[in-house]
């Protein structure tokens, strides 16, 4: 995603030493339940944010100040990237109010898309600016966003709070994502998969069924671990097995390794690691959802590999 094609925000970031400046892409707001996942890693946060200004403030709480001016170093931060058509992501209601009292700028102020927004860019303030990079404690990132504590509880994690990483962020990031793929994309990965593999969509209602044999049958290595024969009858099963040499031979799915095959072994790794440790993480189901992005990251190779051979130039779909 390239933010100067496209419509951005200022988000005004308290930081422990000071402010950060990061232009945001505005379409965020579009779904605030999703916010969050696009800063649960570093690299998936450099599509929707960059860092553009900082300055270091000894006395944060003046900037919220009624009387007099918010600060003479947030003033002039604020001066210097606000004009006609600037918007400024502010964290609360009182600082929307004195800066655009007092610097005429516009302000928005949502507490919840805005609370998951600010949380985001703690997340990975460490990767964004350096300066702060020693000064980034457990405490700073405290709260949660409401996004992980909706997955934590959607997803019966059973993890105290002190536990939480950025290790465990990345992949919560990720089994969100899977999880959106199934809710929002699983009418589209099935027309996408049934391009590919006709007829089998028919015998599976089930969407996480359907998905999870798709990836047995366009990633194995990366698919669940479960036989055909434990699932379907055996006319489906000599379906599917069909199908899976089919695609075997008539794709080479090692010349396209892919991002997403490379994350999803990681997260099998790490929730395997955190299970080791007695945290219930409900395998079975979190493989499920997993299932969806190994099958999406498997059909968008398939088709690029298509379109390759036949002297195109498509790009693969992204989440």
């Amino acid at each position: 995603m390239n933010l100067c094609k496209m419509k951005a925000m200022l988000a005004l970031l308290e930081t422990p030493s000071g402010f950060a400046l990061f232009c945001v892409a505005d379409s965020l707001f579009n779904n605030p339940a999703c916010i969050w996942s696009n800063f649960a890693e570093e690299a998936a946060s450099y599509n929707v944010s960059y860092l553009i200004d900082f300055i270091k403030v000894d006395d944060k709480s003046v900037a919220r100040r009624m009387c007099g001016n918010p600060g003479e170093k947030l003033a002039d931060l604020i001066r210097k990237h606000k004009n006609g058509r600037t918007m400024f992501v502010v964290d609360d209601e009182e600082l929307k109010l004195v800066i655009e009292k007092k610097l005429s700028a516009p302000c928005l102020y949502k507490k919840y898309a805005v609370g998951e927004l600010m949380w985001g860019l703690k997340n990975v303030l460490r990767h964004h600016l350096h300066e702060e990079k020693d000064n980034i404690t457990h405490e700073y990132l405290l709260p949660l966003c409401q996004g992980i504590k909706d997955l934590i509880n959607n997803f019966g994690i059973d993890i105290p709070t002190e536990e939480i990483d950025e290790q465990f962020i990345v992949y919560a990031g990720r089994l969100f994502r899977s999880d959106f793929l199934l809710k929002k994309r699983g009418k589209e990965l099935r027309q996408r998969c049934d391009k590919l593999l006709p007829d089998i969509g028919a015998y599976i209602e089930d969407d996480l069924l359907y998905a999870e044999t798709m990836a047995k049958i366009l990633v194995p290595e990366l698919g669940p671990t479960w036989d055909f024969a434990e699932k379907f009858p055996s006319f489906m099963v000599q379906m599917l097995k069909a199908a899976a040499r089919t695609a075997k031979v008539k794709y080479d799915l090692r010349r396209l390794p892919g991002p997403r095959a490379t994350a999803l072994a990681g997260a099998k790794e790490w929730a395997a690691d955190r299970c080791s440790r007695g945290h219930k993480l409900h395998i079975a189901e979190k493989r499920s959802h997993q299932a969806v992005e190994a099958a999406e990251g498997a059909v968008n190779q398939y088709e690029d590999f298509i379109d390759a051979s036949a002297g195109g130039g498509k790009k693969a779909k992204t989440l």
